[in-house]
């Protein structure tokens, strides 16, 4: 057997290898793969948790940004690659998830509090409604009725992989 030496299960109570204190099933942790429990109860687990983080903050700290970038570009390849789906942005950094339907305050209002949206949307399957836009598109939408500048009439975009340069605006040196 892998790791610690675990009580048994009885009568729906265990008892935790860390406080030894016998505590419903309820407050075990599953284990991540299969239907077994983690041998220590949720309260131990945290304290074992918080004590690891304060002895190597900064170490923790970038496992969980290179996890929150991981997660977004898992999102972002479910809703159709990381681009932008009007004008072709490539650069992850900018993108971001737009609600299809101009319904994301209400989506918004159904979600934990404090909820990391993309780890959200990794947890309910990547349900449909969503695209990938960059953030200049998203509010251009956003502040244009639903409708991105880049598609109105007149409007020139430069397609995905163009090696063509964006004018900038007056007074500012070209990229």
């Amino acid at each position: 057997m892998k790791g610690k030496a675990q009580f048994p299960i009885i009568d729906g109570k265990k008892i935790c290898n860390k406080c030894l204190v016998e505590k419903p099933i309820s407050e075990f942790p599953k284990k991540e793969r299969g239907d077994s429990y983690k041998a220590d109860c949720k309260r131990c687990s945290v304290a074992r948790s918080l004590a690891a983080r304060a002895k190597k903050p900064e170490y923790y700290k970038e496992r969980q940004k290179q996890y929150q970038k991981r997660v977004k570009l898992e999102a972002l390849n479910a809703y159709g690659g990381p681009f932008c789906a009007c004008c072709g942005e490539s650069n992850v950094f900018f993108l971001t998830l737009d609600h299809i339907n101009n319904d994301g305050a209400e989506h918004r209002k159904t979600m934990p509090a404090g909820s990391s949206t993309y780890r959200w949307l990794k947890n309910n399957g990547y349900p449909a409604g969503l695209r990938v836009l960059c953030y200049n598109c998203n509010c251009g939408r956003h502040a244009n009725g639903g409708v991105c500048p880049h598609e109105l009439e007149g409007a020139t975009t430069i397609p995905q992989g163009s090696t063509a340069k964006r004018l900038e605006a007056p007074g500012t040196p070209m990229g």
